[in-house]
């Protein structure tokens, strides 16, 4: 039966003009237009000095080191990778809320990085102190146990933090613009909602004809709920693929890690759908009125999210890091975001695992409010 429904619904959505549209042609033509505009500009192909304020909590060989080894630091053009300041913690707060240094590093017994908001030199300084940790950890166990094999463990240090300033970051080619694409692609995982709002509409027997065929069915709603859903998103995750790799063809660089890149679309686009189901579920109002409710959701966390202004998630992370953490279109591009500056996957399986938590809340909720809904005649 679930097979069969499911069938069923892919054959009806592929009917629907509005979905080839919102969540295809639409993207294709606005990608078109930011490539056009932005072309290959903002490519992070050569860097600048980043100004680090250091706060010396406590004066120790160890640290005299860490000092050395950042001040050595240079970029492939020669430039210094660090413009290192040594102030008190009150001077370093007020650089870092005057957008002087991109970072505060306190040393004392550990160090310690403190920063404003995200962003391409926020991610190479976190980026160098995480090197740099695990190489003195590798050197102190050395030392410890194998002091014969220090000079060698010295080399590879050494090796290790060259690895830093011409590769770490650098690898990717990541364009300040490639943010929009990403908001982007979060924006058409949202209109996965205009399916949503389907599902509901053809689950409810008091909206229409085929909803009321399907609810004196011998198929349960749960059954249903869930078919058309899979249904939905095996349609919209192929038209996600479908825009990612018209991107890819015409230039933009979206990064090389597809598998946990379209990992994320998978899940956005599930939660696109969700809302859809979730809000036309909800709200009792005329379909118009439910398709600009999800049209107004959808765009908003879209605009949240780096669309039409992309400091917006750096001014909301400042002010009020709450919306960034539930709103799904910032969790998308801050997948891809994670995958295309950092090494580790800590932040990405953050984003990842918080996306999963609101898909099955919005899954949970929809059956809750479509379950308990009795008719007197249908």
């Amino acid at each position: 039966m679930f097979f069969h429904q499911y069938k069923y619904r892919i054959k009806f959505f592929l009917k629907m003009p509005t979905v080839m549209f919102w969540a295809l042609v639409f993207p294709i033509i606005l990608g078109t237009l930011f490539q056009c505009t932005f072309g290959s500009k903002g490519n992070y192909d050569t860097f600048e000095t980043i100004p680090v304020a250091i706060v010396i909590e406590q004066e120790n060989d160890t640290n005299k080191q860490f000092l050395t080894m950042m001040n050595s630091l240079t970029f492939e053009n020669g430039d210094y990778m660090f413009d290192v300041k040594e102030v008190t913690r009150k001077d370093a707060d007020e650089l870092l809320s005057k957008d002087d240094v991109y970072g505060i590093i306190t040393l004392s017994n550990q160090r310690d990085l403190i920063v404003a908001r995200s962003g391409m030199n926020e991610s190479i300084i976190q980026q160098f102190l995480n090197q740099y940790l695990r190489s003195e950890s590798y050197i102190t166990d050395i030392a410890t146990n194998h002091p014969e094999d220090l000079p060698k463990a010295v080399a590879n240090l050494t090796q290790s933090m060259d690895l830093v300033q011409t590769t770490s970051l650098a690898g990717s080619e990541m364009s300040y613009n490639t943010q929009y694409f990403y908001a982007l692609i979060a924006m058409v995982c949202m209109f996965g909602s205009y399916l949503g709002i389907q599902n509901a509409k053809d689950i409810q027997a008091n909206l229409s004809a085929v909803a009321a065929r399907r609810c004196v069915s011998a198929s349960k709603k749960i059954t249903l709920i869930i078919a058309d859903t899979f249904a939905a998103l095996t349609i919209h995750f192929l038209e996600i693929v479908i825009v990612f790799f018209y991107l890819q063809l015409i230039g933009v660089d979206l990064g090389h890690k597809l598998l946990l890149f379209f990992l994320t679309c998978f899940i956005g686009s599930l939660i696109g759908i969700l809302i859809g189901q979730f809000l036309s579920a909800a709200i009792r109002c005329s379909e118009n009125a439910k398709d600009g409710i999800c049209t107004s959701v959808s765009l908003i966390l879209s605009f949240l999210s780096g669309l039409m202004f992309a400091n917006i998630k750096d001014i909301i992370e400042k002010n009020a890091p709450i919306i960034n953490r539930i709103n799904p279109a910032a969790l998308i591009t801050d997948c891809f975001y994670s995958l295309s500056v950092f090494d580790d996957y800590t932040r990405y399986f953050r984003s990842l695992i918080t996306l999963v938590i609101i898909a099955v809340i919005l899954l949970t909720a929809t059956i809750l409010f479509v379950r308990r809904e009795r008719y007197e005649s249908i």
